[in-house]
């Protein structure tokens, strides 16, 4: 009897651990550290635990994390800045824990399942609206401005709401047969004003992401499925919501009309410009010439800012008065990219290891939940580093541990 109250009272903290986390992530660095050492301290407790470790440790999904881990510990061993090394380990540990810990743990029951995910998208919905209400008395604000969103990054929350359409839709679509009809528009209504908010945060790569899984989506039922008209469907709904936030948000317009100009003032030489297709392609320039001179091992766990900044600032002297680099660390702004200048060719073998050959086994077993994450991280990441900040890595570690160990969702 008391082996029986251990185990159920482990699995509802497990579960707690992960209630908490989900609901903090788009908001609380705090309540996400809390909920880590919680699922810590109760997946060493008394149980299963070697059980569980055993049957699970040869997971490719767990072994390809701490493997990522791994390099970035053993990059500690020829960093210069060993205080910056150190704080991205920390910053990791994440990437080391989750995996560990929910794929060798006893797996969720399929109601405390659908808590957890309907909990993040409530979290999502709730905090986009204290965004908006925070901002009504200066209404201004409330149009395509990236301030709208006052708990983390644009570009992060834009990545948890990206994550939080996608479950939406995903279980609207596989339960359509089981849900009122009244509850499917309710849901309609709410995915279209999650992707409202997103142009109003100009959180662009999450809008890209979306529109490319919709494309991917659409492609498949069309080709696959022979469902035209859900195929359709979904372009011409994707192509609206494009056309409207074209027409309505003046950034869009200016951003999409000067990609042409500031990629021909970048072939051109003409580098001193502070926008943010041409600094990335600057970055990226830079960061590739910092790779060929350190491919093997790369400049180590703690350099990469460092060698990254100077890189950029010698080519790009000019920049130095500008606000946005002056005083600033500095990333690659894709995440492969990163990977490879600070672990050299292993940091970006094991790195798209990671994405790769997890995706490759959901495709094999139809876990498309999986499938649809992993595209949407990919995309984030081509534009930015997302595995170089705390909320970025546990969303990544937490939803694709959590979707690889629970392939029947």
């Amino acid at each position: 009897m008391l082996n029986v109250s251990t185990h159920l009272n482990k699995n509802n903290l497990h579960f707690l651990g992960c209630l908490i986390l989900v609901v903090a992530l788009p908001f609380s660095s705090f309540l996400i550290s809390f909920s880590l050492i919680l699922l810590v301290i109760n997946w060493l407790r008394p149980g299963s635990l070697v059980q569980d470790l055993k049957s699970n440790i040869t997971n490719p999904f767990v072994m390809l994390c701490c493997s990522y881990f791994l390099i970035h510990i053993i990059g500690l061993s020829y960093t210069e800045n060993l205080s910056a090394g150190l704080n991205n380990i920390k910053n990791k540990l994440p990437l080391l824990i989750l995996p560990i810990v929910i794929c060798c743990s006893s797996k969720l029951p399929v109601k405390q399942l659908k808590i957890l995910l309907y909990s993040f998208i409530g979290s999502n919905v709730i905090l986009s609206l204290i965004c908006i209400g925070y901002y009504i008395p200066d209404s201004s604000r409330l149009w395509f401005d990236q301030n709208l969103s006052i708990f983390i990054s644009p570009i992060y929350f834009g990545l948890t709401i990206s994550l939080a359409l996608v479950l939406l839709f995903y279980y609207s679509y596989k339960f359509r047969d089981s849900i009122s009809r009244i509850n499917l528009i309710l849901r309609l209504f709410l995915g279209i004003y999650l992707l409202i908010f997103l142009a109003l945060i100009q959180a662009r790569g999450a809008i890209l992401s979306i529109a490319v899984l919709t494309i991917a989506i659409s492609g498949y039922l069309i080709l696959f499925k022979k469902n035209y008209i859900l195929g359709v469907w979904k372009l011409l709904i994707l192509i609206s919501l494009f056309g409207c936030y074209y027409l309505f948000s003046p950034n869009a317009k200016s951003n999409i009309q000067s990609i042409p100009n500031d990629i021909q003032s970048y072939l051109s030489n003409d580098k001193f410009t502070y926008s943010s297709t041409a600094m990335r392609l600057i970055l990226w320039e830079a960061s590739l010439e910092v790779f060929k001179k350190n491919q093997y091992l790369g400049v180590g766990t703690g350099d990469v800012f460092t060698e990254l900044k100077k890189e950029y600032l010698n080519r790009n002297p000019d920049l130095i008065r500008n606000s946005r680099v002056k005083g600033k660390p500095m990333n690659c702004h894709n995440q492969a990219i990163q990977s490879a200048v600070g672990l050299g060719v292993i940091g970006i073998i094991v790195f798209l290891s990671m994405l790769i050959i997890p995706g490759i086994k959901a495709y094999q077993t139809n876990n498309y939940l999986f499938l649809m994450t992993i595209l949407i991280l990919f995309i984030s990441m081509l534009t930015e580093s997302i595995l170089e900040r705390q909320i970025g890595i546990t969303t990544f570690s937490f939803f694709c541990s959590l979707f690889y160990s629970h392939q029947k969702l």
